[in-house]
């Protein structure tokens, strides 16, 4: 009759312990790279959105005059 653990449980415990602690390793990782990345995507974003306002700006001072071009302008900007 064999009582206790078995000789390699211990073995078998630690390296099922260092995958978990290199899984949860990878996973914060993982999120500190996605958040960064978003944070990237968002600086991005909001510099293009401040060089469209810029350009319907300048596009709306050039056709200011003109009513067709306006009306051109107007029906291919997008609605912010």
């Amino acid at each position: 009759m064999n009582e206790g653990m078995s000789a390699s449980l211990l073995d078998d415990l630690t390296a099922a312990l260092a995958e978990f602690e290199n899984t949860l390793e990878a996973s914060r990782t993982g999120r500190r790279e996605h958040v960064g990345a978003s944070a990237d995507l968002e600086a991005v974003s909001a510099e293009i959105i401040e060089r469209v306002r810029l350009l319907d700006r300048l596009v709306r001072y050039r056709l200011g005059d003109n009513a067709e071009l306006m009306g051109a302008w107007f029906s291919a900007s997008p609605v912010w």
